[in-house]
């Protein structure tokens, strides 16, 4: 639901989520054969094997977990609890592990969970060099990370850039 600003494209949950009821949901996507999706060629005979078994144990869990919800309230007395309580975004995360089960946590704790590798990151080379830390290992640490950011950046800039020159000149 996140990526949907993002993604040039559209559903037809958005009419439900956005447009007309504001109803909370969740839009189940393949990325596997996700291609043929809306296509002619989106037959029967062009799903992936176990891809209804998956949408379907995707969609009972969902269910489940719904179903169990407090939070299973309309859009007006979600957006009066959120206020009373000083609650700003009762989105949750959704996913499932393997097909095997759903996993699904709150944003606040997301929050938590996904800067952890952030933070490891950013701290593993003062504890590889923590006996003899000094200002100016101290100092190489820090610009050997900003260096390889700056590398990072620069990859992501020519993964983007060299494709798209690359189409435009074919174009030619």
């Amino acid at each position: 639901q996140d990526m949907f600003g993002i993604i040039p494209g559209d559903t037809d949950y958005r009419i439900f989520a956005e447009d007309v009821a504001k109803i909370p949901g969740l839009d189940i996507i393949f990325v596997l054969g996700g291609y043929f999706y809306h296509t002619s060629y989106d037959t029967l005979e062009n799903l992936l094997p176990g891809s209804i078994q998956a949408r379907g144990e995707n969609l009972f869990n969902l269910v489940k977990a719904f179903t169990n919800s407090p939070m299973l309230l309309k859009e007006s007395e979600r957006s009066n609890k959120a206020v009373n309580e000083g609650i700003d975004d009762l989105r949750a995360i959704f996913f499932d592990y393997l097909t095997w089960f759903m996993i699904f946590y709150p944003r606040d704790v997301s929050l938590i969970i996904h800067s952890l590798p952030v933070a490891i990151f950013l701290l593993t080379p003062l504890f590889l060099s923590f006996p003899n830390i000094t200002m100016i290992s101290l100092f190489r640490t820090v610009l050997d990370l900003a260096r390889g950011m700056l590398l990072h950046a620069f990859g992501v800039i020519l993964a983007i850039v060299v494709p798209a020159m690359t189409a435009g000149l074919r174009l030619l």
